[in-house]
């Protein structure tokens, strides 16, 4: 671990029903490579801000063939000047890689092992043999019918030639016809593409690739890209909390004058003549409403007694005065009043009066102790005093 930088990236499955798995693809590479490579580019000031894998890069290419599937094993052989990939993706996922030393500059012969051209498909062949065995035994329903070349020997025709008979399955050079139809940028070079397949594939790859670059390089780029979003964020919320200040701000106004307008008007309203003429009849009418209250609350022989009044004296008959006095021999009713009538006479409405007064139970020794007839608004009036005892 101390002697890598990797990384890793979650691989989409179509198994929904397999949650409690989690597919991880995980790529890791020496330090002392990237190190190595990260401090020339440095000396030219050129800044890095990732690192990937182009064999990861080209899996995202393998979805442009023809025919592609995602169960489908996919072998794909790169030639380079000191060194042989041999790849095998399952659908655009990278399971296998096997790497050998034999490269194009046997055919210069300039390796060790190299005699020139007879010898390089022989070592190449054997390598993917190799590969196709281990590979197979680790894929025992795995089958290859097509592997795709790619790198410095991809025009040669001989060696693809050779491999073809040798193995009895289709080799072939990467088609170009396989990158995304958008990038019609690189149609002028469709000839040196498949030579420099692995840059190509980095350079117009729109995917989230595995990023091996050091971690503290990714974390200073991750603030850099935090305080890139984070500013006009931040500047974004401070005008809109601004424009928001501003517009309660100017309804706190608004609503302010309104409430002083409101208070003007109670002021005025509260010295006014009508108010103070509310503020009477208010207070009148709770005192009414108290004793209303209270004499429905507590009812007593004194409202009987009035009621029981009010329920036998006629129209005709008209009472000014009533006072009722507790003496040691029980309880007085004096009544002042009128009796007004024409047809019968007032004397008549009276005696009639008196003659209810002295049938109701509530009232006893009825007499009366003064009367006086008079004219009055072109008819009699008869003025009468009576005396009574309150039995109930």
């Amino acid at each position: 671990m101390d002697s890598a930088y990797y990384g890793y990236r979650i691989i989409q499955t179509s198994e929904p029903n397999r949650s409690d798995i989690v597919p991880i693809a995980v790529t890791a590479a020496p330090r002392a490579a990237i190190d190595e490579r990260l401090a020339l580019l440095e000396t030219a000031g050129i800044t890095i801000n990732a690192i990937h894998c182009e064999l990861e890069a080209i899996g995202h290419l393998l979805p442009f063939l023809d025919g592609f599937k995602t169960d489908k094993t996919y072998a794909l052989i790169n030639i380079t000047a000191n060194k042989t990939d041999i790849s095998f993706y399952r659908g655009s996922q990278l399971n296998f890689i096997h790497t050998c030393s034999g490269g194009a500059e046997i055919l210069a012969g300039s390796h060790p092992e190299g005699t020139g051209t007879p010898g390089f498909p022989g070592v190449l062949a054997t390598e993917i043999q190799d590969a196709f065995d281990y590979y197979a035994g680790l894929h025992p329903d795995t089958n290859v019918d097509t592997a795709y070349m790619y790198g410095d020997l991809t025009y040669s025709e001989d060696l693809v030639g050779g491999l073809r008979d040798r193995f009895g399955i289709e080799f072939c050079r990467f088609p170009i016809a396989a990158a995304p139809k958008s990038k019609s940028v690189f149609a002028d070079f469709e000839e040196l593409i498949p030579v420099s397949l692995g840059a190509v594939a980095l350079a117009i790859s729109d995917y989230r690739m595995i990023d091996v670059l050091p971690y503290k390089m990714r974390q200073a780029k991750a603030a850099m890209r935090l305080y890139r979003y984070a500013i006009p964020a931040l500047a974004i919320i401070l005008v809109l909390q601004t424009g928001y200040w501003m517009s309660f701000k100017y309804q706190a106004k608004i609503e302010q004058h309104q409430l002083a307008l409101l208070a003007d008007q109670i002021d005025r309203f509260t010295s006014s003549p009508a108010y103070l003429i509310y503020r009477q009849i208010k207070r009148r009418t709770a005192y009414e409403q108290a004793i209303l209250e209270m004499l429905q609350s507590n009812p007593t022989f004194f409202h009987l007694n009035l009621k029981e009044l009010s329920r036998i004296t006629p129209s005709r008959i008209t009472l000014d005065h009533y006072e009722l006095l507790n003496t040691d021999e029980g309880y007085t009713v004096f009544l002042a009043g009128r009796a007004i009538a024409s047809d019968p006479p007032p004397e008549v409405a009276l005696a009639e009066y008196i003659a209810r007064l002295e049938r109701s139970p509530f009232f006893s020794e009825v007499s009366l102790q003064k009367h006086d007839k008079r004219f009055h608004q072109a008819q009699f009036v008869v003025d009468f005093q009576i005396e009574m005892k309150a039995v109930i």
